[in-house]
């Protein structure tokens, strides 16, 4: 069953917005017809003990989707789009932060996409 963890969120993000991001990811993930997935194939959390206040100038958000099976269908391109696609969906909601999202499947460890607010 595939994950998606999203660390470094900010500690005052509300409960409301964070059921509202879990929703976006979902609809994200199903979006992508090539993965087969529905929202009740996967976990989505948000780690409280990940949560941090940012002090550098630029917050930052990483989300890590693990435990993807390798399938034909889920090739390389659609990989990343799930990557962009997620890290897309968390910049609609913090728009200042820079958001990494890393994938790994059973199998392998693809690169990061990173979207961040000057691109």
């Amino acid at each position: 069953m595939p994950e998606i963890s999203v660390v470094r969120l900010v500690k005052h993000t509300t409960e409301v917005s964070l059921i509202d991001l879990k929703e976006a990811l979902l609809k994200a993930v199903e979006k992508i017809s090539e993965l087969k997935l529905h929202r009740n194939d996967i976990i989505v959390h948000f780690p409280l003990e990940a949560m941090t206040r940012f002090t550098d100038e630029k917050d930052e958000i990483i989300i890590h989707v693990d435990c993807l099976f390798d399938k034909k269908e889920r090739t390389v391109d659609i990989k990343r789009r799930l990557q962009t696609d997620l890290a897309q969906v968390c910049k609609s909601f913090y728009s200042d932060a820079r958001v990494q999202c890393t994938l790994r499947t059973v199998n392998e460890v693809s690169e990061i996409i990173i979207i961040d607010s000057d691109d």
